[in-house]
């Protein structure tokens, strides 16, 4: 071997050592090409667009619900009503004698027992149903005509006020408007007057209004009464439970202020009837074409108002107001929900006014207070439904 070839040998012996003894150093990945502009293999890559935001929910129901606790009847209730400050569930049932209150204690586990029993006196049917702050408020007569007015423990059933008991020489029994934190919202018709009033558990007034006519005739709306007093234009009205007066061909109580339709104009109160805004109602206008019937819980006066003014479609028509949209097309024998837009009950079921779905094909709304809580009935058990949305 020549001196050369013996010096190659050499450096290829120590590059192989070398390389063995570093194999674990990690070599430099090949770079990668960079297409040109001008390629025409170039594409560039699309960026990946976000997924549209499902449209805001007015009412929680519009999102679903599933079965939370139940309660066992014996038959489906005609009426029911849950107090929040003691968790009671209080249903009326048909009974043989007449109507019978059945109350059940709600915790928070979703555990329910029974609590007690209450019989209407005399056989009477119930004509309205209410419950706050401990108590339940319970209208009953004949037909629409009221016969007596009670408030019951919601905890005991106890009886706190029977209105013919505690007024036995007065005949004009108040109709019952709604509960409230600070007690019932009352009206009452008499020979000479319309009387409005909030009272408290004893039946005495917390504050009252009365307006002096002999051609009243009361009709109740959601914390709202029409008086059937002549005004200025259209009749008078009283809202609960402040008590303000206002005047309109249509007015309604939303949750911060008074909106009427009055003399071609939509006006606009605050809570306590001052005037905020009036605006002019084209012939066309959805105040003008529509009889207002049902909107959302928490519709604003602002919102209300806005709505009114604008132009409306057909003729004239019953509506409901949901997320600033009208809806029209009402089934037949359909019961309107005067603040759970757009949901109605529709022969037994609830259905969705907005998409033709039924939320459940047998179920029963709260009332008053209890107005946002819907319930379905298994022919045995009546479930509250939690909202998903």
């Amino acid at each position: 071997m020549t001196k050369r070839a013996a010096a190659i040998a050499l450096v290829l012996t120590g590059c192989t050592w070398m390389l063995a003894g570093c194999s674990d150093v990690t070599k430099p990945a090949s770079p990668t090409p960079t297409p040109s502009s001008s390629s025409p293999s170039a594409q560039p890559t699309p960026e990946a667009r976000p997924a549209p935001l499902p449209e805001p929910v007015r009412n929680p129901y519009q999102g679903g619900a599933e079965r939370a606790w139940s309660v066992e009847l014996a038959d489906r209730p005609s009426s029911v009503v849950y107090d929040r400050q003691s968790g009671t569930l209080v249903a009326a049932l048909a009974a043989a004698r007449g109507t019978q209150l059945h109350a059940f204690s709600v915790a928070s586990s979703g555990r329910t027992l029974p609590t007690w029993t209450y019989e209407i006196p005399d056989g009477a049917e119930l004509i309205a149903m209410d419950a706050s702050s401990g108590s339940v408020f319970v209208s009953v007569g004949l037909g629409t005509e009221p016969s007596d007015l009670i408030v019951l423990s919601a905890r005991s059933g106890a009886e706190e006020l029977r209105w013919s008991r505690a007024h036995v020489l007065d005949t004009e029994v108040p109709r019952l408007v709604g509960a409230y934190d600070s007690g019932a919202g009352i009206a009452r018709l008499g020979r000479d007057s319309v009387l409005a009033a909030v009272i408290d558990v004893g039946g005495d007034a917390v504050k009252d209004k009365r307006l002096f006519t002999a051609d009243g005739e009361v009709t109740i709306g959601a914390d709202i009464i029409d008086t059937g007093i002549p005004a200025r234009s259209g009749t008078t009205f009283i809202t609960f439970p402040q008590l303000s007066e206002v005047s309109g061909d249509e007015c309604w109580s939303v949750t911060d202020g008074i909106v009427c339709v009055d003399a071609g104009q939509v006006v606009e109160y605050d809570e306590r009837g001052n005037l905020r805004r009036a605006t002019a109602l084209s012939a066309r206008s959805a105040g003008s074409l529509y009889h207002v019937q049902g909107m959302d819980p928490d519709v604003t006066a602002g919102e209300l108002a806005s709505a009114l003014a604008e132009t409306g479609e057909g003729d004239h028509a019953t509506a409901v107001l949901a997320a600033g949209r009208w809806l029209t097309d009402i089934p037949a024998g359909a019961e309107l929900l005067e603040r759970g837009a757009p949901f109605a009950l529709v022969g037994k079921g609830i259905v969705n006014l907005a998409t033709g779905e039924a939320l459940t094909d047998d179920g029963l709304a709260g009332e008053g207070r209890s107005a946002d809580m819907f319930f379905e009935w298994d022919g045995s058990a009546l479930h509250y439904l939690r909202p998903l949305g």
